[in-house]
């Protein structure tokens, strides 16, 4: 089972458990449009490498719209959104692309909805990323653990 094990870094004036607890559990992941949608030739385009925060509580994974565009990818279908605020006023872009997480030695296409985060957070990993995995946070230490 490949694992991904990260401590938070604590050379910016906070304990790692402090950084994790402000900056929140965040992996670092090479996104792109994939250039091929047939089921064992998934071909990865012009990747960028990324931060994506985990989120528990998001039931999908999330890309900014610019950030979507930025890689080329088009909307492959619109969906009603809801988040903390209720329901957006208008259906939201769903993105096709693809994502690689080399520590846990996983590429997949998935779908992602677009929508706007905050700056520097270009991507959010909802339940659907963590969907056959266990995810450890330890806020004592500071460290997150992905395995899957």
């Amino acid at each position: 089972m490949p694992v991904l094990s990260k401590r938070l870094p604590d050379d910016l004036g906070f304990t790692s458990a402090e950084a994790l607890a402000q900056v929140g559990p965040w992996i670092s992941i090479d996104l792109a449009r994939p250039d091929s949608h047939e089921p064992d030739q998934t071909v990865f385009g012009p990747a960028h490498r990324v931060h994506a925060l985990i989120d528990t509580g998001a039931d999908f994974n999330v890309v900014t719209n610019a950030y979507a565009h930025q890689l080329g990818a088009r909307p492959v279908d619109f969906i009603e959104s809801y988040s903390v605020h209720g329901v957006a006023a208008k259906p939201v872009p769903v993105y096709l692309l693809c994502y690689r997480v080399p520590e846990l030695d996983e590429m997949r296409i998935e779908q992602f909805v677009g929508t706007e985060l905050p700056p520097n957070l270009p991507v959010l990993f909802g339940r659907m990323f963590l969907s056959g995995k266990i995810l450890i946070y330890d806020g004592v230490l500071g460290n997150l653990t992905v395995a899957a």
